[in-house]
C-alpha cells in the first residue's frame, strides 16, 4: 500500500493535551467518506530540533443513525 502525504500545517493550541486538526485537514483534503482509513504523521520541532515521524491512523465511523 502507498500513502502520499500533503504537510497540514502547524499544530493548534492544544487542549488537554489534544490539537484539534480537523478545520487543517477538511480544509486541504474535504471531509472523509465513512470507512475511509485515515493517516496523519506528526513530527515534533523545537528550537531547530526535529524527531522521526510518527504515524497515527484512524477509521471514519458511519453516521449515527436517528430515531425518529
Amino acid at each position: 500500500m502507498r500513502c502520499d502525504y500533503a504537510k497540514l500545517g502547524l499544530l493548534p493550541a492544544a487542549d488537554r493535551g489534544w490539537s484539534d486538526i480537523t478545520e487543517l485537514y477538511v480544509k486541504k483534503f474535504d471531509v472523509p467518506k465513512a470507512g475511509e482509513r485515515v493517516f496523519i504523521q506528526t513530527r515534533q520541532m523545537i528550537g531547530g530540533w526535529e524527531d522521526g515521524f510518527k504515524t497515527t491512523y484512524a477509521d471514519v465511523p458511519q453516521p449515527e443513525r436517528q430515531e425518529s
